[in-house]
């Protein structure tokens, strides 16, 4: 949590220095339950997410655009994508723990 945001975020290790890139991040306002609808109770910009996947950055702001499909869907797959890589880390976490 780092200035009122919850982020998850995903890397991927580079080269022979093991350089850390970051190819996704997600961001949600921490100081309040969240809801999605009609009327969001949080500013559109504080909801994103992030993907520096190939050449460039693209920054997808949902609340912002909630008629836009491609925006809500690659929203979502990358919250898909970050929430997976967070769950498969706890489970490799917890099995070389409970070894």
């Amino acid at each position: 949590m780092k200035g009122g945001f919850a982020t998850l975020s995903r890397f991927t290790v580079i080269g022979f220095q093991s350089y850390q890139r970051e190819e996704m991040r997600i961001a949600l306002p921490s100081d309040k339950d969240i809801a999605f609808g009609n009327v969001p109770n949080v500013d559109e910009d504080s909801v994103y997410a992030i993907s520096a996947q190939g050449t460039k950055r693209e920054k997808f702001l949902p609340l912002a655009e909630p008629y836009n499909a491609d925006v809500q869907q690659r929203f979502t797959r990358i919250v898909k994508a970050c929430v997976e890589d967070f769950v498969q880390a706890l489970l490799a976490h917890s099995a070389q723990a409970s070894q």
